[in-house]
C-alpha cells in the first residue's frame, strides 16, 4: 500500500514537472510566432498589411482562449492534487491507527497465552483432626474465541 502511494506521489510530481515544461514551450512558441510576425511585416506590402492585421487578431484570439484554458486545466489540476494530497494523508492515518490496534491486540494476545499461571507448590493443609485436605489445583479457563485467534496467529 505505501509503495502504491509513493509511486502516485512521484506520478503527480512528474505531471507537475510535465506541465512546466508545457509552460515554457508555449512561451518559446508564442516568441518565436512574434518574431516571424514581425519579419513579414518588415517586407510585406500596403495591400496585405489589412489581410495581416486580420490574421493578428484571430491569431491573438486564439492565444487568449489558449491561455484561458490553460489556466483552467492549472486551476483544475491544483484542486485535485490538494483533494488526493489530503486523501493520501488520511489512508495513511487510517492505516497508521489499524496498525496501532492490531499491535496492541498482538501484545494482549501475547501476554494472555505467554503468563499462564503455573499453581505454586504449597503445603496441603492440615484440619483440627490431623486430616490432611487436597485441594484441586485450578487452571484457567481459556475463552474459546481467544483459542482460535491464537491457533491462526501461530
Amino acid at each position: 500500500m505505501q509503495n502504491s502511494i509513493n509511486k502516485f506521489f512521484s506520478d503527480l510530481k512528474n505531471m507537475v514537472s510535465h506541465n512546466e515544461k508545457i509552460n515554457h514551450l508555449k512561451k518559446e512558441v508564442t516568441h518565436k510566432i512574434n518574431e516571424e510576425i514581425a519579419k513579414v511585416k518588415s517586407t510585406i506590402q500596403p495591400e496585405a498589411s489589412q489581410t495581416l492585421k486580420k490574421a493578428e487578431k484571430k491569431y491573438n484570439e486564439v492565444v487568449v482562449k489558449i491561455n484561458k484554458a490553460q489556466l483552467q486545466v492549472d486551476k483544475e489540476f491544483k484542486k485535485t492534487l490538494a483533494h488526493l494530497k489530503s486523501s493520501a494523508n488520511d489512508l495513511e492515518k487510517t492505516l497508521n491507527q489499524y496498525k496501532k490496534m492490531a499491535m496492541k491486540q498482538k501484545d494482549t494476545l501475547a501476554k494472555k497465552f505467554t503468563s499462564t499461571k503455573t499453581p505454586k507448590a504449597s503445603k496441603p493443609k492440615t484440619t483440627v483432626k490431623g486430616k490432611v485436605s487436597k485441594k484441586a489445583p485450578t487452571v484457567k479457563k481459556i475463552n474459546t474465541k481467544t483459542a482460535k485467534v491464537a491457533k491462526s496467529v501461530k
